[in-house]
């Protein structure tokens, strides 16, 4: 059916325009746009080098991190971008903040094996003993229902994931189940969130 589709739709609405000359819009923008200038040169090889940094970061026992702040600071120092750029990408600071902020505190976590602790007092305090159906239904309906809080579908994988993962092996409730249901979940959490695009 999926197949069929396209050509129904372009039986029942054929478009109106059906050749486009894409070379002479490419000449003409090309020629409105000029020669490349100095800044979009050096932005260039900037770009270049920090893919190159990326790709061989293991190589060269570089953090990725590192190559991004490398990149970032050239960039301003070569007059690239300007500090008012900066301040003025107010998307690009709140997901700094918010998502790193996140992740990290996820990563933190992890190393404190808090996840562990959080497993123990569903172990103690959850009566899930010989109804693990019961418990899946009830971790994804609480995954839904957490989901639609983020706004990022990573931030929730990381931090909301491996306590559901710990509460569905506490509980006795079907793993693999559990697990392709939370990543599900995660899809249609991410639907029903209400996120406005950042304006830039």
């Amino acid at each position: 059916m999926l197949l069929v589709t396209p050509l129904v739709i372009y039986t029942m609405y054929p478009p109106e325009i059906k050749k486009v000359d894409n070379k002479t819009i490419a000449k003409a923008g090309l020629a409105e746009l000029g020669p490349m200038k100095i800044r979009e040169k050096m932005l260039l090889g900037v770009f270049v080098l920090a893919l190159l940094g990326w790709i061989f970061s293991k190589s060269l026992g570089v953090d990725e991190s590192t190559v991004a702040i490398v990149v970032m600071a050239t960039m301003l120092l070569l007059g690239i971008v300007t500090w008012e750029d900066v301040v003025k990408n107010k998307g690009g600071w709140n997901t700094l903040i918010w998502y790193g902020g996140i992740i990290g505190l996820s990563s933190l976590l992890s190393k404190v094996k808090f996840f562990e602790w959080l497993a123990e007092v569903f172990k103690n305090n959850l009566a899930f003993d010989g109804h693990g159906n019961v418990a899946f239904f009830v971790i994804i309906f609480l995954s839904i229902i957490v989901r639609y809080f983020f706004a990022s579908g990573s931030a929730y994988i990381v931090a909301m994931l491996p306590v559901f993962a710990m509460l569905a092996n506490v509980s006795g409730a079907p793993l693999m189940l559990t697990a392709l249901a939370l990543l599900f979940s995660n899809s249609y959490g991410g639907m029903v969130t209400q996120v406005m695009l950042p304006t830039y």
